[in-house]
């Protein structure tokens, strides 16, 4: 069966809307925050409490504008490079599975300077480098219906 344009709008919103649920996971930091703690104060270190992660939230936003900084400059319409050799399906699929493994090798560390540099900095990072592709995707196969694929997650 042959996609037809009406299919890529349908899939384009769908994928976008998923990828976009995948970052809202960032609002979940203030509810695990205090048990973050507990976990690498009781296993790691003694000398680590609720108000000294609280450091993930900010170390988050800094390197997922990072991200979005380079994604910019990648994806823009003057240097696609990226989006002609990889494309956006594999970018987009490379990004969550690196957010994915971020998250699953985040479970098992116990040292609370590993667990800022996946969860913060590596995690923070994709989410900024794969944030504009939904949005790219969405305009480029519903270039009529711009205010439709605009969800913020």
């Amino acid at each position: 069966m042959k996609l037809t344009l009406q299919h890529y709008e349908i899939l384009s919103l769908i994928s976008g809307f998923l990828i976009t649920f995948v970052f809202g996971s960032l609002y979940t930091l203030g509810t695990i925050t205090p048990y973050i703690a507990s976990y690498i104060h009781y296993e790691d270190d003694p000398s680590i409490y609720a108000v000294d992660v609280s450091i993930l939230y900010p170390t988050y936003m800094v390197s997922q504008v990072f991200g979005i900084v380079l994604s910019m400059y990648f994806f823009s319409y003057e240097r696609n490079f990226l989006q002609k050799i990889i494309g956006f399906k594999l970018l987009c699929f490379m990004g969550v599975y690196g957010m994915v493994i971020c998250v699953f090798v985040t479970s098992f560390f116990k040292s609370y300077a590993a667990f800022i540099f996946f969860y913060g900095v590596l995690f923070g990072f994709l989410v900024g480098f794969c944030y504009l592709i939904p949005v790219l995707n969405c305009y480029e196969y519903l270039p009529h219906k711009k205010g439709t694929y605009w969800f913020k997650n």
